[in-house]
C-alpha cells in the first residue's frame, strides 16, 4: 500500500531502531529514528501487618492474663478497652471482669489494619486448676518445757502459704524448729486457684520428769562396837526391786534394816533393778570392832556408858593477800632474764587458780559433807540407850538377874539437847523454831547424855527366890503419846511439791511471794526444813508428820530426804548479810540434790 503521510504508535520494550524505505518514480529512499526504552522505577507501597494473642486465653475473675503484640510497615499502634497507644511490639497484663474482646489497630502507608484477641472469664476455676491441699505435721508432738519440736509441712495447686504463732510467710514446703512454752497450735494456710485452706498441728508441754534410776545405799554410823547396832537403809529413784548380799536377800525397792553382825569389815552391796530395765549396784561399808569396855571380875555388873562423837572443821587463818604488779618484775631467786621471769609468774598464777579451783569445788564439798555427818552422829549419838545386865552366879547355882537404869537427869542444857522424836523443833529457844536455833543447837558442845545414878541395891540373898527363878529388873524411859500433826505454814506444801519436783521457777516463785508479802524468807525456809525433817522421821521411827508433807514425801525414800534437809540446812546459816541470798543458795544445792 502506498501511503504519502502518516504516523503509528509504538511501545517497544527495549531501545529499538526503526527503518523506512521510500520507493517512488524517483527511486527507493532510506531513512531511520530509534526510540530510546529507559527503566523507571515506580514505589510500591505494602500495607501494615499485625498479631494479637492472649495467654492465657480464660480467666477466673480476679486472675490476670498477658496480651503480646506485634507489628510490620506499621507507624502508629492502638488497642481499645482503655488501653490506647502502645509501641509497634510489646506485652501488656490485663485483668478483665467480664469477658473482653481486644482490638489492635496499626496503620502505616496509608493503610489500616485490626487484630483481635478474646479473653474469656469465668465464675468457676476450670477443672484441670483445683484446690490447693495442705500437710501440716509436728515431731515430737510433746516436748519437755524448753525443748524444741520441727514442723514439717507440703502443699499442692498453692501459691502462698503462711503459718501463724508469729512466723508468717514461708515456703510451699519446708520445715521450722519451734521451742513454744506452753501447748501452742500452730495453724497454716494455703492459698492457690481463688481458694484457702488450713491445716493444724499441735506441741504439747510436760514437766520435766527425772526417768534416770539413782540408786542409794548407806550404813549409819559406819563404824560400831562389837555387840552394837547399824542402820542398813536403801532407796533410790524408778527402782522396781532390790537385792542386797551379806544375807539380807531380796527387799522392798526402799527401807532400812537394823544389823549387828560380830567383829570385821562388812561391805553391803545392794543390785537394784531399774524400772527401765537396768542393773544399778551401790554398796557401803560397816566396821565392827572389839569391845574392849566389857567389866572384869565375876559377880560384878557393868554397863557401858554412851559414846559421843562430836567433830568440828578447824578454820585456817586469813592468809595475807599477795599482789603481782604487772609493771614491776618482781625478783623470783632465779637468773631467768624478763621472758623467763615473766613466764615464770604466769605458771604461778595458773596453779594458784588450779589450786583454788580444787579448793572450792574439791575441799569445800567435802567439808560441807563432814558438817552434816557431824549432824549425824550428833543425833545417833543422843539416840543411844544402853542396859545391860550381868548375871550374877550365886554360889548355890542360882541366877538373879539385876538391871540398872537411869534417867536424863543432866543439867538443864542438856535437858534441852536433840530429841529423836521432835527432830529440829527440840532446838527451839522459843515458841517458834528459827534458823539460829539449829545453828546454835547443832554447834552446842555435847553434854554428857545421862547423869550418873546410884546402882540399885539388890535385896539380901535370904530374900531371893530359888535358884529355879530368875529376875529380871529393867527400867525404860515411859512411852511417849503420839503428838498430834505438825501445823505447816500455808505455803509451806506449794514450795515443798515444787523442790521436790525439781520445778526450779515455782519453787524460786514461792520465795518471791514471800518477800512480797513482807515476811523473811529464812523464817519461811525454817518452816520448810521442819517440814522435810518430819517427814524424814516419820519414815525413820513412825513420828508425827502434817498429811500433806506425808503425802508430798510418800515416794521420797529417807536418803534422799536427809539430802535434801542437809543441802538446805548447810546453806542457810546466818554467813550472808542479806537473808534471801543463803535461802536462794539453800534453794539451789537442794535443786541439785532433786536433779541429780
Amino acid at each position: 500500500m502506498s501511503v504519502n503521510g502518516g504516523s503509528r504508535s509504538v511501545s517497544p520494550t527495549v531501545t529499538t531502531n526503526y527503518k523506512m524505505i521510500v520507493t517512488g518514480a524517483g527511486g527507493v529512499a532510506y531513512c531511520d529514528t530509534t526510540v530510546t526504552v529507559t527503566t523507571v522505577v515506580i514505589p510500591q507501597t505494602y500495607s501494615p501487618v499485625c498479631t494479637l494473642t492472649a495467654v492465657p486465653t480464660s480467666i477466673t475473675k480476679g486472675s490476670a492474663a498477658t496480651l503480646t503484640w506485634t507489628t510490620d510497615n506499621a507507624t502508629n499502634v492502638s488497642i481499645n478497652q482503655g488501653i490506647g497507644g502502645v509501641s509497634l511490639d510489646g506485652s501488656r497484663t490485663v485483668a478483665p471482669t467480664d469477658t473482653t474482646t481486644y482490638t489492635l489497630t496499626a496503620t502505616g502507608n496509608g493503610k489500616t489494619v485490626t487484630c483481635n484477641a478474646t479473653i474469656t472469664v469465668v465464675t468457676t476455676p476450670p477443672p484441670h486448676e483445683n484446690p490447693p491441699v495442705c500437710a501440716l505435721s509436728v515431731s515430737p508432738s510433746t516436748i519437755t518445757r524448753g525443748g524444741s519440736a520441727t514442723l514439717t509441712w507440703d502443699t499442692t495447686n498453692a501459691t502462698n502459704v503462711s503459718i501463724n504463732q508469729g512466723i508468717g510467710g514461708v515456703s510451699l514446703d519446708g520445715t521450722r524448729s519451734v521451742s513454744p512454752t506452753q501447748d501452742t497450735t500452730y495453724t497454716l494456710t494455703a492459698t492457690g486457684n481463688g481458694k484457702t485452706v488450713t491445716c493444724d498441728a499441735t506441741v504439747h508441754i510436760t514437766e520435766i520428769h527425772h526417768t534416770v534410776p539413782v540408786c542409794e545405799l548407806s550404813i549409819n554410823p559406819s563404824s560400831i562396837k562389837e555387840g552394837d547396832s547399824a542402820t542398813l537403809a536403801w532407796g533410790g529413784t524408778n527402782i522396781s526391786s532390790v537385792s542386797i548380799d551379806q544375807s539380807v536377800g531380796s527387799v522392798g525397792s526402799s527401807g532400812s534394816r537394823t544389823i549387828s553382825p560380830s567383829k570385821g569389815t562388812y561391805t553391803y552391796t545392794g543390785t537394784f533393778k531399774a524400772t527401765n530395765g537396768d542393773t544399778l549396784t551401790c554398796s557401803d561399808t560397816l566396821t565392827v570392832t572389839k569391845d574392849t569396855d566389857g567389866g572384869g571380875g565375876g559377880g560384878g555388873s557393868h554397863r557401858r556408858s554412851p559414846r559421843v562423837s562430836l567433830e568440828s572443821l578447824p578454820t585456817p587463818d586469813d592468809a595475807p593477800l599477795a599482789f603481782v604488779y604487772l609493771n614491776d618484775m618482781p625478783y623470783t631467786g632465779l637468773d631467768l632474764g624478763p621472758v623467763g621471769t615473766a613466764l615464770y609468774w604466769t605458771m604461778l598464777v595458773l596453779w594458784s587458780g588450779a589450786a583454788a579451783y580444787l579448793v572450792l569445788f574439791n575441799v569445800m564439798p567435802f567439808a560441807l559433807r563432814r558438817v552434816q555427818n557431824f549432824g549425824q552422829d550428833v543425833k545417833h549419838s543422843l539416840n543411844s540407850e544402853h542396859l545391860i545386865a550381868d548375871d550374877v552366879h550365886a554360889h548355890a547355882g542360882a541366877h538373879i538377874a539385876a538391871s540398872t537404869a537411869y534417867a536424863p537427869t543432866g543439867p538443864a542444857e542438856v535437858a534441852k539437847s536433840y530429841s529423836s522424836y521432835e527432830g529440829f523443833r527440840s532446838f527451839a529457844q522459843g515458841s517458834h523454831l528459827t534458823i539460829d536455833d539449829i545453828v546454835t543447837g547443832l554447834a552446842r558442845e555435847s553434854a554428857p547424855a545421862h547423869a550418873p545414878v546410884e546402882p540399885m541395891v539388890v535385896a539380901p540373898e535370904a530374900a531371893l527366890p530359888s535358884h529355879s527363878e530368875s529376875i529380871a529388873v529393867a527400867a525404860a524411859p515411859a512411852p511417849r503419846a503420839p503428838m498430834a500433826s505438825f501445823e505447816v505454814a500455808e505455803n509451806v506444801p506449794a514450795f515443798i511439791s515444787a523442790l521436790l519436783s525439781g520445778n526450779k521457777e515455782a519453787a524460786f516463785e514461792s520465795i518471791r511471794q514471800v518477800t512480797r508479802a513482807g515476811e523473811a524468807s529464812e523464817e519461811f525456809l525454817t518452816h520448810a526444813i521442819v517440814a522435810l525433817d518430819d517427814a524424814y522421821r516419820a519414815k525413820i521411827d513412825g513420828s508425827a508428820v502434817h498429811p500433806a508433807i506425808a503425802a508430798l514425801t510418800n515416794n521420797c525414800a529417807p536418803a534422799f530426804l536427809e539430802k535434801v534437809i542437809g543441802a538446805l540446812t548447810t546453806a542457810v546459816d546466818g554467813t550472808y548479810s542479806t537473808g534471801v541470798t543463803g535461802v536462794k543458795l539453800a534453794v539451789t544445792r537442794a535443786l541439785s540434790v532433786v536433779n541429780g
